[in-house]
C-alpha cells in the first residue's frame, strides 16, 4: 500500500512538469538564400532531404517550411535546369537555425560541363549573286558561302553557349551587302535552324559633268529613261541608281536651244563596277550661222562691207554675199559699209542691217547702191538779144535772157558725159 502511494505521488509529480512544459511555445525559423546564372528551367531545391522548393528565376528563395531554433538544415539540389542544361551547386547549403532566418544559402548555375551534347548552327541564305561571301560565329569558326540555301557552322555548340553571326567578308562581283537575322542568342537544348542570311546587290549612280552648256531644254537619259533636265554647267548625277554589273547608257533626249547647241556625250556607256558612276562627260557647242546680204545698182568699184566692225568683204558686182565667218546663234550682227564704191562715186545704204542669230542664217539684209549725181552750169557772157536757148546732149533744154552763171536743171550722174550746145541763136538784135 505503502509502495502505490509512493508511485502516485510521483504520477502526480510527472504530470505537474508536464503541464508547466506544455504552456511553453518554441520559436521557429525559415532556411532561404539567393540564386543566380539560372538560365534553365525545371529546378528543384530541397531541405534535407524532404522540404521541396522549385525555382524559376534567379533572386531570392526561402523554403516554405519552419524549423525550430537550433535546428539542422541542410540544403541540397534535387533536379537541375534544362533547356538549356545546367549544373547548380550549393554554397553555405549546411548549418543550424541561431535565432534567426537563414538567407546565406548561395545557388549559382552555369554550363553543364560534363554534357556531351552539342548543337549545330544553321541557316539559309538568299539573293546571293556574287562570290567571296564569309560568314563567322562569335568572331570566329569562318564559314565560305557560295551559293544559296542553307549553310551549317562546321563547329557545333554546348547547350547553354552563346552565339553571334556576322557577316566577315561581303560579295563581289557583283558587289552585294549581305544582313544577317535572328543570328544572335543562347543555345537552349536545342538546334538553331531559323537564322537567315539575305544579300542584296549593291546599287550605284551614274553622272558626270556637262561643259559650255548656255542653252536652255537639255535633257539626258539613262538606257533610254531616268529623264534628267539640265540647265546650267556643272556636275550631274541621275537619280536612279543601278545595280553592280549593270550596264548603262547616257545619251541626248533635247538639245538645248536660245542659244541652240548640240551636245555630244563621251565616256557614256559600260558596266557599273563596285562604286558610283562620274567620268560622262557632255560637252556643248552653240551652233552658228552665216551672214548674207544682197546688193543692187553697184556700178563702181572698191566697195568693202563688214560685219560687227570686221570680218571684211569686198563686193564687186550686184548680187548675193556671204560673210565668211559664222556667228554663233543668240549672237549680235551689224553690217556697215567700210568703203563706198567710187568710179563713180556711188552712196550704198543698208536695209536690215542689225540684229540677233535666231536658229538661222540671216538673208534679210539689202545694199542699194546709188551713183552720186552733179549739177552742169557755166557762164553767158555778151548776151544782149533774146531768146537763146542751150541744151546738153541734146536735151534739157535751157532759156537764157541774160549774161552771167546758168546751171542745167537736171542733175547729172558721176563720170557720166555732157556736150553744151546752142539750140537757138538770140535775136532783136541778132548774135551768135
Amino acid at each position: 500500500m505503502k509502495k502505490l502511494k509512493n508511485r502516485l505521488t510521483r504520477l502526480a509529480g510527472l504530470i505537474t512538469i508536464l503541464l508547466l512544459i506544455s504552456g511553453c511555445v518554441s520559436n521557429t525559423y525559415k532556411v532561404g538564400g539567393t540564386v543566380s546564372g539560372l538560365l534553365g528551367s525545371g529546378l528543384v531545391l530541397q531541405n534535407k532531404g524532404k522540404d521541396k522548393l522549385a525555382i524559376s528565376a534567379n533572386g531570392s528563395f526561402q523554403f516554405s517550411k519552419a524549423y525550430p531554433d537550433n535546428e539542422s538544415y541542410d540544403v541540397t539540389i534535387l533536379v537541375q535546369p534544362s533547356d538549356p542544361n545546367q549544373i547548380c551547386t550549393v554554397t553555405n547549403g549546411q548549418g543550424l537555425l541561431e535565432g534567426t532566418d537563414t538567407k546565406s544559402v548561395i545557388i549559382d548555375c552555369g554550363p553543364n560541363q560534363d554534357d556531351p551534347s552539342t548543337y549545330p548552327l544553321s541557316g539559309t541564305v538568299s539573293g546571293l549573286e556574287g562570290t567571296g561571301l564569309v560568314l563567322q560565329n562569335n568572331n570566329g569558326d569562318d564559314l565560305e558561302i557560295d551559293a544559296n540555301g542553307d549553310f551549317t557552322f562546321p563547329t557545333a555548340l554546348a547547350d547553354g553557349s552563346d552565339y553571334s553571326v556576322s557577316v566577315l567578308a561581303q560579295p563581289q562581283n557583283p558587289s552585294q551587302t549581305c544582313l544577317v537575322s535572328d543570328g544572335h542568342g543562347t543555345l537552349e537544348g536545342r538546334d538553331i535552324i531559323g537564322m537567315t542570311v539575305t544579300c542584296q546587290t549593291d546599287t550605284f549612280t551614274i553622272g558626270g559633268t556637262v561643259s559650255n552648256l548656255k542653252g536652255s531644254g537639255l535633257v539626258l537619259q539613262n538606257n533610254s529613261g531616268d529623264d534628267l533636265p539640265i540647265s546650267r554647267a556643272g556636275d550631274f548625277r541621275f537619280q536612279t541608281p543601278l545595280e553592280d554589273h549593270s550596264t548603262y547608257s547616257v545619251s541626248i533626249l533635247s538639245q538645248p536651244s536660245s542659244p541652240n547647241q548640240i551636245c555630244t556625250a563621251s565616256d557614256n556607256s559600260g558596266n557599273v563596277d563596285g562604286d558610283d558612276v562620274s567620268s560622262v562627260a557632255i560637252n556643248c557647242v552653240t551652233e552658228t550661222y552665216t551672214v548674207g546680204i544682197t546688193v543692187n545698182g553697184l556700178s563702181g568699184s572698191g566697195l568693202v562691207l563688214q560685219n560687227n566692225g570686221g570680218d571684211d568683204l569686198p563686193v564687186s558686182t550686184d548680187g548675193s554675199f556671204t560673210f565668211t565667218t559664222p556667228i554663233n546663234d543668240g549672237s549680235t550682227y551689224n553690217v556697215s559699209v567700210l568703203t563706198q564704191p567710187s568710179t563713180p562715186n556711188q552712196a550704198c545704204t543698208i536695209t536690215n542691217a542689225s540684229g540677233v542669230m535666231d536658229g538661222a542664217k540671216v538673208t534679210n539684209i539689202t545694199l542699194d547702191c546709188v551713183t552720186d549725181a552733179h549739177t552742169l552750169g557755166g557762164t553767158v557772157s555778151g548776151l544782149v538779144g533774146t531768146g537763146l536757148v542751150i541744151q546738153n546732149n541734146n536735151a534739157d533744154d535751157l532759156t537764157i535772157n541774160a549774161s552771167g552763171s546758168f546751171t542745167l536743171s537736171q542733175p547729172y550722174q558721176d563720170n557720166s558725159t555732157y556736150e553744151i550746145t546752142i539750140l537757138t541763136q538770140p535775136s532783136s538784135p541778132n548774135q551768135t
